[in-house]
């Protein structure tokens, strides 16, 4: 049933993930050591609702996930660590800062302990970590924490392309506050390149083109950014659906091209419809959520 969820899960059919998660959940209440089947279900069920945009109840089944997991023994820490990095994520996303950056670094040290400073999966909540930092205007932990994760991924290049991406995009942002012009240009050329092979590929997720846009739109390449954008709301109203917190702020960034391309008229038409969207979900969706599903595989397995 785990199975059966994270592939529908994948293919954003949030609603019938969410019904075979709950069947999944009573059958492992029903286990004689049920703690182990309990977070990893609740876990999966707070990845299903944040990236359908229902917040509170992902925060919810989060908690429940951590509870769990800390009633399961040693085998379960690195099902905590991501579950502790999912939820901050959250909340950092709901402006709820230092506890996010407290549940990453718990993280943090459960995945170094267990799996050394150099595993890849480290690098996600380096990467959670320095956004928070960043939204702090602490820019210098930022970086600091950015480049850790450059140096966890560098030997994995091939393989974590995507997260080098954002790693790059992420690093211009920094070189760019803090007056390193020709710097955040190269690291905005690497992220530009992956991002636009990916959209070559066919193969780009809704992200990629919020991403690629609002790249474009720093760059000040508007017409570029427009039609990305364009794009990249047709994928997301399709694959998430005409109300999803994603599409609102895919929206608000389409809104800020059109004015700075002087459509005033339009982008407040569309500035509108993104509130209207946002109000529903009251909150910002996360962007980096962990799906170690082969390394807990691994660790259920043992």
């Amino acid at each position: 049933m785990i199975d059966r969820a994270e592939r529908l899960h994948e293919e954003h059919h949030f609603t019938e993930a969410r019904t075979v998660l709950l069947s999944a959940l009573e059958d492992a209440s029903k286990h004689q050591k049920p703690e182990y089947r309990l977070a990893y279900t609740f876990n999966n069920l707070g990845a299903v609702a944040q990236d359908a945009g229902r917040y509170f109840e992902a925060e919810k089944y989060y908690r429940e996930s951590i509870t769990y997991w800390q009633g399961a023994g040693e085998r379960a820490r690195l099902g905590l660590a991501r579950t502790l990095n999912n939820l901050a994520t959250l909340l950092d996303s709901g402006g709820k800062l230092a506890e996010a950056q407290e549940l990453l670094r718990r993280s943090e040290a459960i995945l170094i302990e267990r799996r050394g400073l150099d595993d890849p999966a480290t690098s996600v909540v380096l990467l959670n970590r320095g956004n928070a930092y960043f939204k702090q205007r602490r820019y210098t932990e930022a970086e600091k924490a950015y480049r850790h994760a450059w140096a966890v991924l560098e030997p994995h290049r091939e393989s974590r392309e995507l997260e080098i991406a954002r790693l790059a995009n992420d690093l211009g942002l920094v070189c760019e506050k803090t007056g390193r012009k020709g710097e955040a240009q190269l690291q905005y050329s690497l992220a530009r390149g992956i991002w636009e092979k990916q959209l070559r590929s066919g193969k780009a997720t809704p992200e990629i083109f919020m991403d690629l846009g609002g790249l474009y739109s720093i760059l000040r390449q508007d017409l570029l950014a427009k039609r990305v954008l364009q794009q990249g709301l047709v994928v997301a109203e399709r694959e998430l659906g005409l109300r999803h917190p994603r599409v609102a702020d895919m929206l608000f960034l389409y809104a800020r091209v059109l004015r700075q391309t002087g459509s005033r008229a339009e982008a407040a038409r569309i500035a509108k419809q993104a509130k209207a969207i946002q109000r529903d979900s009251q909150e910002h969706l996360a962007r980096h959520t962990i799906a170690f599903a082969d390394l807990l595989r691994e660790e259920r397995r043992k």
